[in-house]
């Protein structure tokens, strides 16, 4: 949490209690909002207080004892925000700390208000599709790729319009016919003849999201006219057999969608005998997985042109067990040292175990799928991973890679002697009756593309824009100011190097200090660098 000291004067013959007051605003027009709710959670108290603005967006919590408080605000219509600013033209925060008495009575909240998107869906004749759905997609990072959620779904009225409220931001907006809706799904046109599917459409006539276009919501812009036609393709079967593994489902994923749960297609059961028959598959590229299971299932690649595909197979392997050695490099007594190995593939569930180094350095990691492994501590000691090598060899990207099976013993050298970061992030001048910047993230985040030791990370700023970062291990780093932070995308190396001139490079020493100074950049050098990223 991001917190403001505050050093506002205490009245006199005042008792020892604080007050917290300001406005909630339009963050578009700047004006103050009426019946918003403002809440307060006192952190270790586990007390809430919570108050609604008066008809000029103003609020006032009183005889509020010492501590830390975090602040929410909300209203109908409007994005929730999680942050003020103490006075106009100092950084937002979302929280803050009061000693006996003290108080701060100019806070700005701004809320942005929600957008729309709308429009009509149609068959290839130019018919309203009652009750079809259409899904509002957001692009997200995880572990460095790309992934893509449903947000929210709505249906077609009976002249197939549809209209969503959301918050601003970047969507892909997806139509199609329900498998159980007004409008069959699948069907043929006669006894023998070819099946046919009605495909999703992703705006504004894509078949994958690779295709599609995305819309940029303004907060509380209006965007009309995103209107779709449904067709009906010839589809398939993808046939095949899962071996040795219990396994109770498959389904085929879009290749290049990264991580998501938007199973375009399509999935069926496994059978007793570990067969299965995936039924009303459109042509595309896509890949074919298995889930849940104790055993590891390979995914396999499935190209659909214009016949079944029958005869895959996949094939099942056992979870792999990794054994180790750590080397303490330092003097005195060997810490305790516990070995973190963390998955990075986006394709993985959030999945890593770890374990304790014994007295002679050796340890064992058990169960393990067949991905790929940062190498990390555990714990805040100062240490840091100095080294990691597989099988005698330092691995690409100083991953242990588990995807081809067991590899050699990893050896681990961990080194004491973490440095730290600090510094200043200049902020821009305020508009009047504005709040000057949104919550600021300052992000940290290797030069060399080591996924392992402390990985991409970000804090936020004080009042004066100050910030730090420590432990930080030997080495050099980028040091940036950011409007927002989404850990998954600062993982992605090819978006840093190309966002990396808009902050600051830093060499840090064993157990030294370095400052630096920023500036908060733009937000759209954030999107310019992200839309560059290969899909």
């Amino acid at each position: 949490m991001v917190l403001v000291g505050l050093a506002a004067a205490q009245e006199t013959g005042a008792p020892a209690k604080g007050v917290f007051g300001g406005t909630v605003t339009d963050a578009v027009t700047g004006q103050g909002l009426a019946r918003a709710q403002v809440r307060l959670i006192a952190a270790g108290l586990g007390q809430q207080y919570q108050t609604t603005t008066d008809g000029d967006g103003g609020f006032r919590f009183n005889a509020l004892a010492g501590g830390i408080y975090e602040i929410q605000a909300s209203r109908s219509g409007y994005a929730d925000a999680h942050s003020f600013a103490p006075k106009d033209g100092t950084a937002a925060a979302s929280g803050f700390q009061l000693a006996g008495g003290q108080s701060i009575t100019n806070a700005r909240i701004a809320l942005e208000p929600e957008g729309t998107i709308a429009g009509r869906v149609m068959d290839e004749d130019g018919n309203p599709v009652p009750d079809a759905s259409v899904a509002a997609i957001a692009e997200r990072w995880q572990r460095g790729q790309r992934s893509y959620d449903l947000l929210s779904a709505h249906s077609t009225d009976a002249d197939g319009t549809y209209q969503f409220r959301l918050a601003a931001g970047r969507y892909y907006v997806q139509a199609s016919v329900r498998s159980n809706g007004a409008v069959p799904q699948t069907f043929v046109t006669e006894p023998g003849g070819l099946e046919l599917k009605i495909g999703a459409v992703i705006y504004p006539n894509a078949t994958d999201i690779q295709g599609s276009t995305a819309l940029e919501v303004a907060p509380g812009q209006q965007v009309t006219g995103i209107d779709f036609k449904l067709r009906a393709a010839p589809c398939y079967h993808v046939r095949g057999t899962v071996t040795g593994a219990a396994r109770s489902v498959v389904f085929l994923r879009q290749r290049g969608a990264g991580m998501t749960m938007i199973y375009t297609g399509g999935a069926t059961n496994i059978r007793p005998d570990g067969s299965f028959d995936i039924a009303g598959v459109l042509p595309g590229r896509y890949t074919l997985q298995s889930f849940p299971g104790t055993q590891i299932v390979v995914p396999v690649n499935v190209d659909v042109t214009d016949r079944d595909v029958t005869g895959v197979t996949m094939e099942s392997f056992n979870h792999f067990d990794v054994s180790g050695h750590v080397e303490f490099d330092g003097s005195g007594e060997r810490p305790a040292i516990e070995v973190d190995l963390s998955t990075v593939d986006a394709a993985q569930s959030d999945f890593g175990s770890t374990a304790y180094a014994k007295p002679d350095g050796s340890f064992t990691i058990t169960g393990l799928p067949a991905t790929r492994f940062a190498v990390l501590l555990r714990g805040d000691q100062g240490l840091y991973v100095e080294s990691a090598t597989v099988g005698g060899r330092m691995p690409p990207d100083g991953l242990v890679d588990l995807t081809h099976g067991a590899v050699g013993p990893i050896e681990i050298v961990v080194a004491k002697g973490t440095g730290r970061v600090d510094g200043k992030v200049r902020l821009p001048d305020a508009a009047p009756g504005k709040v000057a910047v949104p919550e600021i993230r300052v992000v940290l985040v290797r030069a060399d593309g080591i996924t392992g030791n402390t990985g991409a990370r970000s804090t936020g700023v004080d009042a004066n824009g100050r910030f730090e970062f420590a432990p930080v291990p030997p080495g050099r780093w980028y040091v940036l100011a950011s409007p927002q932070f989404e850990s998954g995308l600062w993982q992605n190396m090819d978006f840093v190097r190309a966002i990396a001139a808009e902050g600051a490079a830093v060499d840090v020493a064993d157990s030294g200090s370095v400052q630096v100074e920023v500036t908060l950049m733009p937000m759209a050098s954030i999107r310019q660098a992200r839309d560059g990223v290969g899909r």
